[in-house]
């Protein structure tokens, strides 16, 4: 083991002390846990950075716990990780603002719309079965009211493409209705 080596096994791995220097521990370890916040917000800076700094904050309410630790490295990624997971868990447990539903919307008898009275539970499950899969996905779980950053963390994408997904998806279903219906609705942008 050389030299580098041991001092970072030693900046890591350290015997008890009565005192702890919070500063110089927050400059060792600020840019690994960094790092390990990326990781789990999947490139979010803001939101690692966040992680971070409620890490520090947790951590050093407790200097008698950070005095004690053996590996404060170690110490410190779990709890930017149980963190993590708080926070995916108050996400999830969050309700939702409704989506809007436009079936929801009473129905004008001179409405061009109430021709959506008309299409059948067989219409809309050939249409969502005509999205990209990626698109139907997607809008199921978005129209089942799993909220967004949910979505985007289980699919692995930023929230911002669920979004997109989402409103693509209804671009297309839209279209396909209507067309199904023999109507042409307004298309102010291409899907």
């Amino acid at each position: 083991m050389g030299n580098a080596q041991l001092q970072r096994r030693d900046a890591n791995h350290r015997p008890p002390a009565a005192t702890v220097d919070l500063a110089a521990v927050a400059r060792a370890h600020r840019e690994p846990l960094r790092g390990l916040a990326l990781k789990l917000t999947r490139g979010h800076r803001a939101e690692a950075d966040d992680l971070v700094q409620d890490t520090f904050e947790r951590a050093l309410a407790r200097p008698a716990a950070l005095a004690e630790v053996r590996d404060v490295r170690a110490w410190l990624g779990t709890i930017v990780r149980n963190l993590h997971v708080d926070r995916m868990r108050q996400l999830a447990a969050r309700p939702s603002a409704p989506m809007p539903d436009d079936r929801a919307a009473p129905v004008d008898a001179g409405d061009r719309s109430a021709s959506w009275v008309a299409v059948s539970s067989e219409q809309i499950a050939a249409a969502l079965a005509a999205l990209a899969p990626e698109l139907r996905q997607t809008y199921e779980l978005a129209a089942q009211g799993v909220p967004y950053p949910v979505l985007a963390a289980q699919l692995g994408v930023p929230k911002s493409t669920i979004g997109t997904r989402v409103l693509r998806a209804r671009r297309k279903l839209r279209r396909t209705l209507l067309g199904a219906l023999g109507e042409r609705g307004p298309e102010p942008w291409p899907a």
